[in-house]
């Protein structure tokens, strides 16, 4: 299950790629294949904030380019289907995904950003995008520089 939004791993490009704000990094031809994934106490401490904080909050988690998701979810919360396939995300739960190397975190449904950003700001790179409705966790030590 591919989440579309990288492409390096997708034979027939011969390209450098740079995916999810720097946490993935690949050029076959150089030999170049980099995971920095979110420190994996950072991302179960924000995936426990929001299971027990943010129950209506729809919590999922890329790893290397496949979606995880802590319910069934429809692609179109995060992203627009008209521009790609719908893609559906395998369905763990919570305290699982606290145990994968999390390449970016994705939250829709959620509550408190102000809150959100204080407590786990300075652990990862947050980004709010659609308005408002989504948030992105990456990697900060990619995202931030050192």
């Amino acid at each position: 299950m591919k989440a579309d939004v990288c492409f390096a791993h997708l034979p027939g490009y011969a390209a450098s790629f740079v995916c999810y704000n720097g946490a993935v990094v690949t050029d076959e031809a150089a030999g170049i294949g980099e995971h920095v994934p979110i420190p994996r106490d950072s991302a179960a401490e924000l995936l426990e904030y929001c299971k027990l904080r943010m129950p209506e909050c729809t919590i999922s988690v890329e790893v290397n380019d496949v979606w995880y998701a802590a319910r069934e979810i429809d692609d179109f919360e995060f992203f627009n289907p008209k521009f790609r396939p719908v893609v559906r995300p395998v369905v763990l739960p919570i305290d699982e995904l606290k145990r994968h190397d999390a390449t970016k975190i994705l939250l829709s449904s959620f509550s408190d950003l102000e809150t959100l950003t204080q407590l786990f700001g300075n652990l990862m790179n947050i980004i709010v995008t659609d308005q408002g409705t989504v948030l992105f966790g990456t990697s900060i030590s990619v995202c931030c520089g050192p």
